[in-house]
């Protein structure tokens, strides 16, 4: 295959990256995870199965290869039973709300907060994650990863290691340029012992509370070191 002209020349540079011993299902089975992980498609609607009249958003269909971690028969199995309850037009909404899903907002809310050194703010919005039900656990990697993917953000040449679509990138792009890198690594340090500390801890939820308060004051503690 690496050798037939007729081939094209991406397709080349793909089977490039595989050992010649390679089983074919492997490599098969490489490639669809990929495709099933990453859209390049910009459109605001996307047609999925024009036979059964299928529609849905870039960022539903982004939620649900994250779901099913890349493989694509449990992708298409979240897909049908999505459609089954939600009909042929799918929604992001649709996809938070069935698969209980943290609406990636609460955490650009919470960043926000952290900026604005606003801690009532962040209290209740970690008050209505719980009242929806989520654990408080994932809220903290969930947190941690938004951060670390605001400091991708924050080179443009790092910004295309962001596998999100481009309504969702472009607001990270944003709110990275507006928060020092600095006070970002600072964060993933309070967040990453939170998430440490997190079994151990008796009061869990205070914890978390807690490690708000000092995401609220990361700049303050910055000004006191200059």
């Amino acid at each position: 295959i690496r050798e037939e002209s007729l081939v094209d020349e991406d397709l080349k540079q793909i089977f490039k990256s595989f050992p010649k011993s390679a089983h074919p299902m492997g490599v098969l089975s490489s490639l669809t995870s990929a495709l099933i992980a990453f859209n390049p498609q910009n459109e605001t609607k996307i047609s999925l199965n024009d036979k059964e009249g299928v529609s849905a958003d870039p960022e539903a269909l982004h939620q649900i290869a994250l779901k099913a971690d890349g493989a694509l028969r449990d992708a298409l199995s979240i897909f049908d039973q999505l459609v089954t309850f939600a009909g042929n037009t799918l929604t992001y909404k649709d996809v938070l709300e069935n698969l209980h899903i943290l609406d990636y907002e609460y955490y650009f809310k919470i960043v926000e907060a952290t900026e604005k050194e606003d801690i009532p703010s962040a209290l209740l919005t970690l008050n209505d994650i719980y009242e929806k039900g989520f654990d408080g656990h994932h809220f903290v990697v969930g947190l941690a990863e938004h951060l670390r993917n605001m400091l991708v953000c924050k080179d443009p040449q790092t910004a295309s290691l962001l596998e999100a679509p481009d309504t969702i990138k472009q607001r990270f792009i944003q709110q990275a340029s507006e928060i020092e890198a600095q006070r970002l690594l600072r964060g993933l340090q309070v967040l990453s012992k939170t998430d440490v500390d997190y079994k151990a801890s008796k009061n869990q939820r205070l914890l978390i509370e807690v490690a708000l308060m000092q995401l609220c004051s990361l700049k303050q503690e910055q000004e006191k070191k200059k």
